[in-house]
């Protein structure tokens, strides 16, 4: 395909403008780190140190080592001082001055060193002696806090010595009373809803104090597209989530499964517990297409996978919901959109930081099979002579055999429990390192990850290592430039963990998994399946690993032009390498009752090796103006961008290697096959916005992008994304101005057009594909096109309304948030149907379906303080209804148990309804319906069977009788619940999260009253089947796994209410005290336990309610229960 434009022909420009600055940048940082007065920053550097009544010199001595700094003094001049201090992260410089004033010594910098010098008296020197003591007396303070708002007094306000725990807490007119040992003492105020201040004593001993209303509200900034904005003055619909400390204590290996319960409208699904595959399938605001429905994620400016990110990188999470906000992300951005933002350096000081994890791992649940080996050999028997009298494959001799001596034999007579051999707790580490700080011109922040999860399952773990260096630095007062780079490695083992749970079902509990020796076996019961599995046999059977390698590279530069005009420009390379290596393994398997080798050496083994390589380049320039004049803000953007991607495949696999210890292609010989493809694609786009803002009181917004893509027709290949919004801060008006519980009262609304252009690559162009023929009476392979082409593709398009109100009241201790949306997509790509004349063509993809989501979303924050405890309750609420409102007309398309159909949700559940299990006493009735002329398919009910209801009352009980259910895999409400307090030290915290409204069809391996000679039994089956002396039984009788009756038609006894409610995580932590850190000199040392999906509220019976998918089979991986210990240390 011919590609329209590629950004490697501005690699030179970029170069100058980027590339370039950001090398000189690296100069700068050295120079600015290194350069400027010595001495300043000696004095500058902060000091940790508590000394009572101890010698001078033993103090400076302490100071020498902890600061790295060196003091030069006659031996004479500190004789006999003792001192008494006791600060933190206090400068060096008023840390001498409080030490050496109040002894007439002075001090002066000289290279590296601190030079101690007598100060010169008019009068004579004082006297000196060697038991000479400087203590001060205690200063009795008194003083009132008022509120700046009312200057009325404040009770409960805490008054602490700073670096101390001594302190008090004001009465209830606001007054206190405090001793502090010295003049020199600083007094830190404290309240919630109110901004902290400290004051120095001094020779005052009345303080009156007055605590400004806490505006955090009104000052915080939120990260939007392209740039941040004022929380207060934004219109669009965004979630911002600090994320900066979530990781530091929670086992989260993937970034998106790490935000379910965080935010109103988002919904997280868990897809597997597996180790490097744990991420989540996110929907912002539900599935609003019937094609790729994920959000866009854009890290540190650029499109990314949000899980190959270190979660313990991340500052803060924005997400994008409405087109406001979204728009100007433009033909990607119908799905939402999630900023993530790294973390930086701090000017103003530098840390080390390193954090410690350990994480016990296991299942959150797991289907009781049944484990007796007899016991479940008597159920098969009972369903085959169910079906067919005497066609049970075990004699009773057999069955009271291995009843006998299965206690004295458990080798030869197992009775195994297959998930306790296969699931094993594990414990999984995590290593970070980070280090960050910075001068008043550069910053630097500096990570690396170690993560190490074995997995619960042999040859199933997982390994990763990540490091990052972000680095900014101020060329001059016009330039700035700077750098976003990351790099993973990673490796896993090759254990099919999607195999693991089919696998297992398909075995039996009279297979000794491994015996003492470490052989494997097999079946051995005489009218055993022969081929049932050995689980563990299979994840040995094949060695080999998946790497992968993964850099990302952004350099920027900033240049300001004026005060109000700057210009952003960006480069960056995305490189992704992964590997797999396998080679078959021979393993025997035996039958311990014979020691005959049940599996012969076969003749060939296969090594294969595969091998995927993509990369990823974006361009970008943009514009940005903010004046203000007056009362009036203007503030706009314009600009530029275009993207390339592209992906190489290659495969390669022979046969009969030399030996299973050298599994490379070369030392194989037979059958080699040779295979690989690749894809590419291209976006180009231009984009801008205007925000008006007067006297933050009246807020307008405007965005427009206009997207070029590859994967469209040259006539259909350019799309127009604008949006408009506007917002009232009615808390701002006069005539609210002194309604003295409303701090915070804002009306907003938005209206915007997103695209999606998540199709395939090449879907409007005429493809050829490999295709047999006939070439003078030989098959030969050809080209053949293998769909038919539509060129007219174009965008689906998006259309989002959204009105919203932001409320804060009890002097913004209380927050509340609530919107309502609409949410249609039109234009969305379906295959309609084609006459059978086009042969095997696949029908051409068509703009021709439409969905429609509806919803309101809710949140609420309080932060309060009782005493000596801080704590915070944040709940969101999200309620969505999604309906398919054009597909085929009153066409509909099925898969199984799911129907898609027009006014009805996507992918609804279509399924029979059961009257009930028949008993004995109801053949009456049976018998007179079929005088009465119905019809029963697959067959006429007998006792222990399902009874369908012939819903349209033709007198046909068949599958046109199936009702549609109004519900999917997808949550009609998610919710979150976030509590959290901390008391001297001590913090605990808790998420609670959950789903409604979701549904899952589960009846698979795990949940059959289909019995399988080779399968497993699930044991609430066993327990409660339909029997002649159990006719009120839960599950209907067993029969042989072909009998149709109860298993083959899809109906609503195996639909189940998938609803949950998680407690998701608690924590409970201690920051142990400076006094004592400081000694070690660690700034801080945080200690913790945290235990993560340690409840599951659920009515449904599977192993896990958020891990389910389309179709019958809903056993797989689950999320992990984990309690972890960790420790936090900075220096």
């Amino acid at each position: 395909m011919k590609k329209t434009f590629s950004p490697f022909n501005y690699l030179v420009t970029v170069m100058k403008i980027t590339i370039t600055p950001f090398l000189v940048s690296l100069l700068f940082t050295s120079l600015s780190l290194a350069g400027g007065s010595y001495g300043q920053d000696m004095l500058s550097k902060p000091v940790h140190i508590k000394a009572e009544k101890q010698e001078l010199r033993e103090v400076l001595h302490t100071i020498e080592r902890s600061s790295q700094v060196k003091f030069s003094f006659v031996r004479t001049l500190v004789n006999g001082y003792k001192v008494t201090i006791n600060v933190a992260n206090q400068p060096l410089e008023s840390v001498l001055q409080q030490i050496l004033t109040p002894l007439d010594i002075t001090y002066s910098v000289s290279g590296q060193y601190i030079i101690l010098n007598k100060k010169q008296q008019p009068q004579a020197q004082p006297q000196t002696s060697a038991h000479q003591e400087l203590l001060q007396a205690e200063i009795n303070i008194k003083g009132r806090v008022t509120a700046s708002e009312n200057k009325e007094g404040l009770p409960g306000v805490s008054v602490l010595i700073k670096s101390t725990t001594q302190g008090t807490v004001t009465d209830v007119n606001g007054n206190f009373e405090i001793n502090v040992p010295d003049q020199q003492s600083v007094l830190v105020f404290s309240f919630v809803g109110y901004l902290p201040h400290e004051v120095t004593v001094g020779s005052s001993s009345q303080l009156d104090i007055t605590l400004q209303a806490d505006v955090k509200a009104l000052s915080e900034v939120v990260v939007v597209g392209y740039g941040t904005q004022k929380k207060v003055n934004m219109t669009g619909s965004v979630a911002s989530i600090d994320f900066s400390n979530v990781a530091q204590t929670r086992p989260i290996s993937s970034l998106s499964s790490g935000l379910a319960g965080l935010s109103a409208g988002i919904s997280v699904k868990q897809n597997s517990g597996q180790p490097g595959s744990d991420g989540a399938t996110l929907r912002i605001r539900g599935q609003g297409t019937l094609n790729n429905s994920d959000p866009l994620v854009i890290i540190d400016g650029v499109q990314g996978n949000m899980n190959d990110v270190n979660p313990q990188d991340v500052a803060n999470i924005s997400i994008l919901k409405d087109a406001a906000s979204a728009a100007i992300y433009g033909s990607r951005a119908a799905n939402g959109v999630i900023l993530i933002t790294t973390k930086r350096g701090s000017k103003d000081k530098t840390t080390l930081s390193y954090n410690v994890r350990l994480s016990q791992q296991k299942p959150s649940n797991l289907i009781n099979m049944v484990t007796d080996y007899p016991r479940h050999m008597e159920l098969i028997n009972e369903g085959f002579n169910n079906s067919s009298p005497q066609t049970g494959p075990f004699s009773q001799a057999t069955i009271e055999d291995w009843r006998t001596n299965s206690a004295i034999d458990p080798v030869k007579y197992p009775n195994t429990n297959w998930f306790d051999w296969i699931l094993q707790k594990k414990w999984a580490q995590e290593h970070n390192v980070s280090a960050s700080g910075g001068s008043e011109k550069s910053t630097y922040l500096i990570s690396f990850n170690y993560l190490n999860s074995p997995g619960l399952v042999e040859n199933g773990g997982f390994k990763r290592y990540n490091a990052r260096i972000n680095i900014e630095s101020q060329v001059n007062k016009w330039l700035t430039v700077g750098t976003n780079t990351f790099g993973l490695w990673s490796n896993s083992g090759l254990a099919n963990i999607e195999d693991l749970f089919s696998f297992t079902g398909a075995t039996v509990p009279g297979i000794t998994p491994r015996d003492p020796q470490g052989r494997y076996g097999s079946a051995m019961a005489l009218g055993e399946n022969q081929q049932a599995n050995n689980y563990l046999w299979t994840l040995n059977s094949t060695r080999g690993d998946i790497e992968r390698q993964k850099l990302f590279s952004r350099f920027y530069s900033n240049i300001r032009f004026t005060k109000s005009l700057t210009l952003e420009s960006g480069f960056s390379i995305d490189y992704d390498n992964q590997t797999r290596r396998s080679i078959g393994v021979y393993i025997p398997r035996y039958n311990f009752q014979t020691e005959q080798i049940w599996n012969p050496n076969p003749s060939t083994y296969s090594v294969g090796n595969t091998n995927a390589r993509a990369y990823q380049t974006v361009l970008n320039h943009v514009i940005k103006y903010n004046e203000t004049f007056g009362k009036h803000q203007i503030s706009a953007l314009l600009g530029y961008q275009e993207e390339s991607y592209q992906r190489n495949n290659f495969s390669a696999s022979k046969s009969d290697p030399i030996d299973d210890a050298t599994p490379v292609l070369d030392a194989t010989s037979t059958n080699p096959v040779v295979g690989g493809n690749a894809t590419d694609w291209a976006l180009r786009s231009f984009f801008g916005r205007v925000n008006y803002n007067f006297s933050e009181k009246y807020l307008l917004e405007a965005n427009l992008r206009y997207d070029g893509s590859s994967r469209f027709a040259s006539s259909k290949r350019w799309g127009l994304f604008p949006s408009v919004s506007a917002g009232w801060r009615l808390s701002e008006e006069e005539f609210l101005k002194d309604v003295a519980f409303i701090n915070e009262l804002k009306l907003r609304g938005s209206w915007g057009s997103l695209g999606n252009n998540s199709i395939g690559n090449y879907d409007y162009q005429s493809v050829y594909g490999t295709s047999n023929y006939s070439f003078n009476g030989i098959i030969v392979q050809g080209g053949a096109p293998a769909a038919i082409a539509n060129s007219a593709l174009t965008w689906e398009k998006t259309n989002i309304s959204n009105i919203g109100v932001d409320f804060a009241t009890f002097k913004n201790r209380l927050g509340f948030e609530a919107e309502w949306f609409n949410k249609n997509t039109s234009n969305i790509l379906i295959d309609l149907p084609i006459p059978l004349v086009n042969g095997n063509l696949a029908a051409p993809k068509q703009n021709a379906a439409m969905v429609l989501n509806r919803g309101v979303e809710l949140t609420l924050n309080w932060r309060d303080k009782a005493g000596d405890v801080n704590y915070g309750i944040s709940g969101n609420f999200s309620y969505i209804k999604n309906k398919v409102t054009r597909f085929k007309g009153s066409e509909s398309s099925l898969s199984n148990q799911n129907i898609m159909l027009e006014g009805h949700p996507i992918w609804s559940f279509y399924v029979r309804e059961v009257d009930r299990i028949v008993k004995d006493s109801d053949m009456e009735m049976i018998n007179q319906m079929i005088t009465d002329g119905y019809t029963f398919n697959p067959g006429i009910p007998k006792p222990g069977d399902f009874l369908y209801k012939d819903l349209n009352g033709d007198k046909k009980i068949n599958d046109d009788d199936r009702k549609i259910v109004d519900a999917n895999l997808n949550p009609k409400v998610v919710f979150g619940l976030n509590l959290n307090a901390d008391w001297k030290g001590f913090s605990f915290s808790t998420l609670i999260q959950g789903s409604a409204g979701n549904k899952a069809y589960w009846r698979d391996l795990y949940l059959s009253t289909g019995m399988r000679n080779g399968y497993q039994i699930n044991q609430a089956v066993a327990d409660d089947h339909w029997t002649p002396d159990n006719q009120d039984a839960r599950y209907p009788r067993l029969t042989n796994y072909t009998y149709a009756q109860n298993t083959t038609p899809n109906s609503d006894f195996w639909l189940q209410d998938a609803s949950y409610v998680r407690l998701k995580n608690v924590q409970l932590g201690y920051t142990v005290p400076v006094s004592l850190t400081r000694r070690f000199f660690v700034q801080r040392l945080f200690v913790y336990v945290n235990a993560e999906n340690l409840v599951t509220l659920t009515p449904y019976e599977g192993i896990d309610p958020e891990i389910t998918a389309l179709g019958t089979t809903q056993t797989m991986y689950p999320t992990m229960k984990q309690l972890s210990f960790g420790v936090n240390v900075s220096f």
